[in-house]
């Protein structure tokens, strides 16, 4: 079951989709509505200059929506990761740690037999 401010999360990121897409589906809605009235040659450079504003802008918000979608799980994975990565890390210099103490109190014992057989 997920938790309840996950689920909000994600009515929230929803709904910042739905405004992200009106406003786009709007300004495409301006751009035709101000072309309707004008002449010919007027209408292929006013839309040329349409497009060329409005791609990039759309083109920005729709990559905003997608990294505030994607990065925020992506980070908390990242994050999950890395704590694993460093809880094993931890775990094995503890591990390290021991077989050390072990293997110098080996040799200590080794050299106080080795003094006391002379």
């Amino acid at each position: 079951m997920e938790k309840p401010s996950s689920i909000m999360d994600d009515l929230r990121k929803f709904w910042l989709a739905i405004a992200v897409l009106f406003l786009c589906l709007s300004g495409l809605v301006a751009a035709a509505w101000l072309l309707y009235g004008a002449s010919d040659t007027d209408k292929i450079e006013a839309a040329k200059t349409i497009f060329n504003a409005l791609l990039p802008l759309i083109g920005a918000w729709v990559g905003s929506i997608l990294a505030y979608y994607f990065g925020a799980k992506q980070a908390e994975e990242a994050k999950k990761a890395h704590d694993k990565a460093l809880d094993l890390m931890e775990k094995r210099a503890e591990e390290s740690q021991a077989l050390l103490q072990r293997t110098l109190t080996i040799i200590e014992g080794w050299q106080v037999q080795q003094k006391a057989g002379k």
